[in-house]
C-alpha cells in the first residue's frame, strides 16, 4: 500500500462561486452552442448567452418572490433542460439547491424537505408535485410553465439587485445539499460549497482535456439528483462541450445516432445492454460464433494497447490486424455507428465495471474510462486517463484543491 496524490492544474483564486463559471463562459463564447433541447421530434440549439438570460430572469423571478441568500431550493423532476436552468437560476439567485430523485417516497421527501428547511421546489410531475406539498413546502412551482411564471413576475428586477444576490455566496459558502440514502434510516444530507464544485470542475476539465472541447458534445441521461451527472453538467457548460438531455434512458440508443455525441458518461448496465444486444442480434443471424470470435479478437487488441500504453512493444501481429478489420466491418464499425459515430470515450461510473466489458469496447475502438468517487468526494475521485487505461482499474487520483468542509446533515 502506498499514498498517492495529484497536484491540483487549475487556480480556483479568480472564481467566488459556481456562477462564475456561466459568466466567464458567456464572455468568451456567447453564441456557441451550449445545449439541444428536445422539441417533439426536433433538438432545438441554445446558445451559452440565450441559456445565460434564461437563467437570469428566473433568478430574478426568485428575487422577486422573496428568496433570501442561503434559502434552501429543491428540485424534484427528470433529467431535462430546465433542470439545468432552474440550478443556475438558484445559484444566481444565492440560494442553495437541494436536488430530490423523483422517485424517492413520500416518506424520504417530508424528510429532506424538514432536514434541509426547503423554501421553494420545482416538480416535474404530478407525483413529485403531490409529495413535496404534502412535505409542507411553501412554494411548490412546476419544471416547466413555473419557470415562465417566475421570468415574467421577475420582470422589475434591477440587474444590480441580482449580481449583489449572485455574488453573496463565497468559495465555502454552501452550494447544494445532496442527500444519499445510507445504510439505514432516512436519507443523510452531503453539503457541498461553491469550491467544492470549482475544483472539480476546473481540475477535471484539465486533466481530461482531450476530451472536455467545445467542439464535443454529450448526451446526459443519468439523474441530474446524482452529483455525478450534476458535476458533468457543469464540465460541460463551462467547457463548452454541448450538451442534450434525455429523461428516458430507454430512448439513448435510438437518439445517439441523431445527437451523435463524442463523449458519454453511462452506468456499466448501458454498456452490458450494447453488448447483448450486438450478440443477441448475431445469434438471430446464425453468426453466434462470429460474434464470440470478434469479442476475443477486440479483447486482445485492447490487451495489446494496454501494453503500448504500459510502454511495452509487443510483437506484431499480421493476423490478429487481418482479423480486426474483418469484424470491424462485420460488428465493430455498426456498434461505433449506434453510438453515433463520433465516441471517442465513455465514462463508466455508479458500479463496477467487467473487466471483459472494458476491454470489449476498447477493441472496438470505443475506450472507456473507470473512475471511482462518492458524493462526499463531489464525484470523482479517481480515473483513468486517456492513454492510462487499465481495465478493472479505476485509474489514478485527480487533481483536486478541496479546502471546504464537507459534512454529513
Amino acid at each position: 500500500m502506498r499514498e498517492v496524490s495529484t497536484a491540483p492544474l487549475a487556480d480556483l483564486s479568480a472564481y467566488r462561486n459556481v456562477t462564475d463559471l456561466l459568466t466567464r463562459r458567456v464572455d468568451e463564447a456567447p453564441d456557441h452552442v451550449a445545449f439541444d433541447v428536445r422539441e417533439g421530434e426536433r433538438w432545438r440549439p441554445v446558445t451559452t448567452a440565450a441559456f445565460a438570460a434564461e437563467v437570469r430572469a428566473v433568478a430574478k423571478g426568485l428575487l422577486a418572490d422573496g428568496l433570501q441568500p442561503g434559502d434552501a431550493v429543491a428540485i424534484m423532476a427528470p433529467t431535462r433542460y430546465e433542470w439545468a436552468v432552474a440550478d443556475l437560476a438558484v445559484w444566481f439567485a444565492g440560494g442553495v439547491v437541494v436536488p430530490v430523485y423523483d422517485s424517492s417516497a413520500p416518506s424520504q421527501v417530508a424528510a429532506i424537505v424538514a432536514d434541509a428547511g426547503v423554501r421553494v421546489a420545482f416538480f416535474g410531475d404530478e407525483r413529485s408535485r403531490s409529495a413535496l406539498t404534502a412535505a409542507g413546502v411553501p412554494t411548490v412551482l412546476s419544471l416547466t410553465r413555473g419557470l415562465a411564471d417566475l421570468a415574467t413576475r421577475g420582470g422589475l428586477v434591477d440587474d444590480a439587485v441580482l449580481e449583489r444576490a449572485r455574488t453573496d455566496a463565497g468559495p465555502t459558502s454552501p452550494a447544494t445539499i445532496v442527500y444519499t440514502s445510507g445504510t439505514s434510516g432516512t436519507p443523510k444530507g452531503v453539503v457541498l460549497s461553491h469550491e467544492n464544485f470549482l475544483g472539480q470542475v476546473l481540475n477535471i476539465a484539465a486533466a481530461y482535456s482531450d476530451i472536455v472541447r467545445a467542439d464535443g458534445s454529450t448526451v446526459i441521461f443519468l439523474p441530474l439528483a446524482h452529483v455525478l451527472a450534476r458535476g458533468l453538467q457543469l464540465i460541460c457548460l463551462a467547457s463548452g462541450m454541448r450538451i442534450a438531455h434525455l429523461s428516458e434512458p430507454s430512448e439513448v440508443v435510438a437518439s445517439l445516432a441523431e445527437l451523435r455525441p463524442t463523449f458519454l458518461v453511462v452506468v456499466p448496465r448501458i454498456l452490458e445492454k450494447i453488448a447483448a444486444a450486438a450478440g443477441a442480434k448475431a445469434a438471430d443471424k446464425h453468426l453466434g460464433r462470429v460474434w464470440d470470435a470478434a469479442v476475443r479478437t477486440a479483447t486482445q487488441l485492447a490487451r495489446r494497447e494496454e501494453q503500448i500504453d504500459d510502454g511495452e512493444r509487443p510483437a506484431s501481429s499480421w493476423s490478429l490486424g487481418l482479423r480486426r478489420r474483418v469484424f470491424d466491418a462485420l460488428f465493430y464499425r455498426r456498434i461505433r455507428g449506434l453510438m453515433g459515430g463520433r465516441i471517442g470515450y465513455v465514462l463508466s461510473g455508479g458500479a463496477t465495471l467487467p473487466s471483459r466489458l472494458s476491454l470489449l469496447f476498447r477493441g472496438m475502438g470505443v475506450p472507456v474510462i473507470e473512475g471511482y468517487g462518492l458524493t462526499e468526494t463531489t464525484a470523482p475521485l479517481t480515473g483513468n486517463l486517456p492513454g492510462r487505461i487499465r481495465s478493472g482499474t479505476v485509474g489514478v487520483p485527480l487533481p483536486r484543491l478541496d479546502r471546504a468542509d464537507r459534512r454529513r446533515r
